[in-house]
């Protein structure tokens, strides 16, 4: 078996899905994967700044993986054998927080994330927000529409 690269390496399994980087691993089962998507961050060139998501069944949890993680290839045919349909990256060239639904195929470019500022802690940070200094990081949630598609979807 191979070292894992420091973007980690994603493996498929007949039942699921399997990420492993320098700090952890997870896994998680085809059946409990209500939606796959992909998402951008402003973190590049510095730090990995795409990934590969996958929406809990909860609608509100998920899984991600690095887009330069070793399998990532081999992870778009898995999914497409398994859910059916095709599978393609499409947020290669964005350098900003951006996102896009994959799976299922009724949501397919809808955004899968929503961003918002998280609230300044302080004086200072809110006057800095005022002459248009935004901060460095922001509070990211599974889209309204994602997370309104599972719960219909779970009954």
């Amino acid at each position: 078996m191979s070292k894992v690269t420091q973007s980690g390496r994603i493996t498929c399994t007949v039942t699921g899905v399997e990420y492993e980087w320098p700090g952890g691993r997870w896994s998680l089962a085809f059946e409990d994967i209500a939606a796959v998507g992909e998402c951008t961050n402003e973190l590049g060139p510095f730090a990995d700044d795409y990934f590969i998501c996958f929406v809990h069944r909860d609608g509100l949890r998920w899984s991600e993986c690095s887009f330069y993680a070793e399998g990532r290839d081999e992870l778009l045919v898995h999914l497409a054998q398994h859910f059916g349909t095709s599978f393609e990256y499409g947020l290669c060239n964005s350098t900003t927080f951006r996102s896009r639904v994959m799976w299922p195929p009724s949501l397919c470019e809808e955004p899968l994330f929503e961003y918002h500022e998280p609230v300044a802690g302080n004086r200072f940070s809110a006057w800095l927000r005022t002459i248009g200094l935004k901060p460095g990081t922001n509070v990211q949630t599974v889209a309204s529409t994602v997370r309104q598609f599972v719960s219909v979807a779970a009954g």
